[in-house]
């Protein structure tokens, strides 16, 4: 029977992912004495060289995290339900472990990229019809706005055009009376 870790933030693991041509970025290692809790396993500390490894630009990285993490269960159940019918369909008898593994990790993130890909789409569809709206009712209120304006211009050129024939009138009446003077 195995033990159990009493401090399980002291138990990691390496997946196959992790250790792609990791031999080749070690600097040093260690064995550690692990008395300190019950275990049957053995202690290993290594100190790795990653900074020709990171690809990632943070910004991408982080968008991508948290697109993933807002998948809902729904989303992660499809994906769960499409690896396994595709890893059904893989033939037994000619994948040996490394292969099984590769092949699943493919799938996984093909099926996780495809649901992720819907995630985005439909986000983005939903903001163009909201930007849609948006641009509608802003014509809608530009419009207006383009009226009201209108409006106040005729009214202003409507105040001059009636002050310019009181001023004529005015003018007019003037004259007649010198007119009628003579």
């Amino acid at each position: 029977m195995k033990g159990i870790c009493e401090r399980p933030e002291h138990n990691s693991s390496v997946n196959e992912d992790d250790s792609d041509n990791i031999l080749e970025n070690i600097l040093n290692h260690e064995i550690l004495d692990i008395e300190e809790f019950l275990t049957d396993y053995k202690a290993l500390s290594i100190t790795i060289e990653l900074k020709e490894k990171l690809f990632y630009k943070k910004k991408e990285l982080f968008d991508k995290i948290k697109v993933e993490s807002k998948l809902k269960a729904e989303y992660w159940e499809t994906i769960a339900l499409k690896v396994e019918e595709r890893l059904l369909e893989l033939e037994e008898d000619h994948i040996n472990r490394a292969e099984m593994w590769a092949h699943f990790t493919e799938i996984y993130d093909e099926e996780k990229r495809n649901r992720i890909g819907e995630v985005k789409e439909k986000k983005n569809q939903e903001k163009q019809q909201k930007k849609n709206i948006e641009i509608d009712k802003e014509t809608d209120e530009n419009k207006l706005l383009r009226l009201i304006l209108e409006h106040e211009k005729l009214e202003k050129i409507f105040n001059i055009e009636h002050e310019i024939k009181k001023l004529i009138d005015k003018k007019d009446g003037g004259q007649e009376e010198i007119m009628s003077k003579q």
